[in-house]
């Protein structure tokens, strides 16, 4: 045990849990019974251990009494959570209670997104695969765990979309419409003004494939000059965009989109 003469009062006014660790160890049974006692104060529930231990070697009545009681009132009492996981839980909460309202959602997620917490993650991830939600709905969940640098693989073609080199921006374009991703429908809009032609080819030959009415509304405002079609590029887009594939394909639009911008140029003609 210790001998020297550790400051109680200052150790919890500094909140220094390792200091009033050690003094529960001390040669002095009231400095050990006062250093429980400020543990207990604290409410931090991290020094269980250390109470435990101190308690097994405990000699002192009095002493004992301290450390069981910081014990007792440790152990129920969880870690406090912080005022940005408050924030983050009552948000994801209202994520469920305003299901209903899209605007709302998208309220919600752009919040969230603000608050940078990968708690929302999970709750994200299930909005964002929900296929019963609006497109609007999925691409803010998309955008969302994009911020929170949670998204999962197909969302990570999103960034990809937007990246620096115009091959993975292509092939990012292919993969989307290959999925017929219809979430994706507005960012594959604005890869329809890409400075590179082979990307706006495929991000139109996407959009045919998707072929949703948003798409086909999408694409008829492109043709039309009534779409704004810059795309935005966020700061963490080269490294999530490591999990989409950088490809050396052919400089073409994929054949199965190709297919599909034949099927309709024959349609129109008919």
């Amino acid at each position: 045990m210790s001998d020297s003469q550790p400051n109680i009062w200052q150790l919890q006014a500094r909140s220094d849990i390792s200091g009033l660790e050690k003094a529960l160890l001390h040669s002095d049974a009231n400095i050990r019974k006062r250093a429980a006692a400020a543990l207990r104060a604290l409410d931090r529930p991290e020094a269980i251990p250390a109470l435990q231990a101190a308690l097994k070697k405990e000699t002192d009545a009095e002493a004992r009494m301290a450390m069981q009681l910081a014990l007792d009132d440790l152990a129920q009492q969880p870690q406090r959570a912080t005022e940005e996981e408050v924030a983050v839980k009552a948000l994801v909460r209202e994520l469920n209670d305003f299901r209903h309202d899209p605007e709302k959602l998208i309220d919600i997620m752009r919040e969230l997104g603000n608050l940078g917490n990968k708690l929302a993650a999970d709750s994200l991830v299930l909005l964002f695969n929900d296929q019963t939600m609006p497109t609007k709905v999925r691409l803010a969940a998309a955008e969302t765990l994009i911020k929170l640098d949670s998204a999962p693989t197909v969302v990570t073609l999103l960034v990809a979309l937007r990246h620096k080199q115009w091959r993975i921006r292509r092939n990012a374009a292919a993969v989307l419409g290959q999925l017929k991703a219809e979430w994706a429908a507005v960012p594959l809009s604005k890869a329809l003004g890409d400075e590179n032609e082979i990307v706006r080819r495929t991000a139109q030959a996407a959009l045919i494939n998707i072929g949703t009415p948003e798409a086909q509304m999408l694409l008829h405002m492109a043709a039309q000059g009534r779409l704004k079609t810059k795309p935005l590029t966020p700061k963490n887009a080269d490294r999530l965009v490591d999990r989409v594939p950088t490809g050396d394909e052919d400089e073409t639009p994929p054949a199965s989109a190709n297919a599909s911008q034949q099927k309709k140029a024959d349609d129109e003609k008919s």
